[in-house]
């Protein structure tokens, strides 16, 4: 457990020196104004074409502007919470399948900083941090079904699923088969 904690605390370092290089983009500004013109009602905004085949694109950009409305920081907290997640399950499903913590820790990082680039921690990127994630709690929550089998459980991949589908590409209808082929 000591080790465990050990490591997700050097994921939220790692998260945490990742982000404040790249996190504080100008992009934020105007996603932040875009979210909160749909919210409000306003007619003409970019993100309620994307709502006709993404249902849950806007779950991350509506906790966010209910953390905060009057600035961005509800988008840094949403985008840095999702990455940290993102970190946090690819480990636990790692060590689910028996890979030592220093190899599950080591693909991890790998994991996340591949391909290197600026987009990694943008705003611009919330459906596809939303869709992985919410992928990655299916993931484990099957890996955690097949030991203990639960309804609770079989819900849970359910959901992932379909906010995995619904948040990022609704092409992949296909992914909600799988628990009842398993």
């Amino acid at each position: 457990r000591t080790s465990d904690l050990l490591v997700m605390f050097g994921f939220f370092v790692f998260v945490l020196m990742l982000y404040l290089p790249f996190g504080f983009e100008s992009i934020g500004h105007w996603e932040e104004w875009v979210i909160s013109s749909y919210i409000s009602g306003k007619p003409g905004d970019l993100i309620a074409s994307e709502m006709v085949s993404r249902y849950w694109v806007i779950v991350p950009h509506t906790l966010a502007y209910l953390i905060s409305s009057d600035s961005f920081i509800g988008f840094h907290l949403i985008n840095f919470a999702m990455f940290f997640g993102k970190m946090g399950l690819l480990y636990a499903i790692l060590r689910h399948l028996n890979l030592s913590r220093s190899f599950a820790f080591l693909a991890t990082l790998l994991f996340m900083v591949y391909p290197v680039n600026t987009g990694l921690m943008s705003l611009r990127s919330f459906p596809m941090q939303f869709s992985a994630l919410t992928l990655l709690i299916a993931i484990y929550l099957i890996l955690d079904y097949r030991q203990t089998p639960s309804r609770l459980k079989l819900i849970g991949i359910w959901w992932g699923l379909a906010f995995n589908i619904f948040s990022n590409e609704s092409a992949y209808i296909i992914i909600l088969v799988l628990p009842l082929l398993w």
